[in-house]
């Protein structure tokens, strides 16, 4: 009777786990931007719902493709989500974990206002991210064509070299 009931109880934990459905979540940093998922792997919320996540690390570039192949399920992005979906890509926004964005520029000491910013370069991560659109907008709300009046800079590296805007 020991031996039956040990079995049955084996044969329900090994089907639970196969009844997962495996997640992949691509996030590009350790930022804290990233993480209400990375919480949410750790505290079993998404294995109480029957789902087995992997966060993986990637250029969110690069996650906009791999969610069009299938190779991510789930990317936490913003900027790029929105330029994929105008190309075409099928995403979908499923939740917000912020109300606004936090920016912030940094400058030298001469520097008093957005205008000042004219013919200065300035630092964003990588071209077509959202610290990019946002310096974009910025720009572009205080009379300024982005790229002209203010020369953006790649500050990270994407896969070992520059990416091209």
């Amino acid at each position: 009777m020991f031996l039956i009931c040990f079995l049955a109880a084996f044969l329900s934990v090994s089907v639970q786990v196969q009844a997962q459905e495996k997640i992949r979540i691509g996030i590009s940093s350790s930022s804290p931007g990233f993480l209400p998922t990375v919480v949410a792997e750790q505290k079993g919320f998404f294995t109480k719902y029957g789902l087995a996540s992997e966060h993986i690390r990637i250029s969110l570039s690069v996650a906009m493709n791999a969610l069009s192949t299938g190779d991510l399920d789930y990317a936490i992005t913003m900027a790029q989500g929105i330029a994929g979906a105008i190309r075409g890509v099928p995403v979908k926004l499923l939740m917000m974990t912020q109300d606004k964005l936090v920016f912030f520029l940094m400058t030298r000491p001469g520097i008093q206002q957005v205008t000042d910013l004219r013919n200065k370069t300035v630092g964003i991560s990588y071209f077509g991210s959202t610290t990019h659109l946002v310096a974009d907008a910025i720009a572009t709300r205080h009379g300024m064509v982005p790229g002209r009046h203010i020369p953006f800079f790649p500050s990270c590296i994407d896969n070992g070299r520059f990416p091209s805007p």
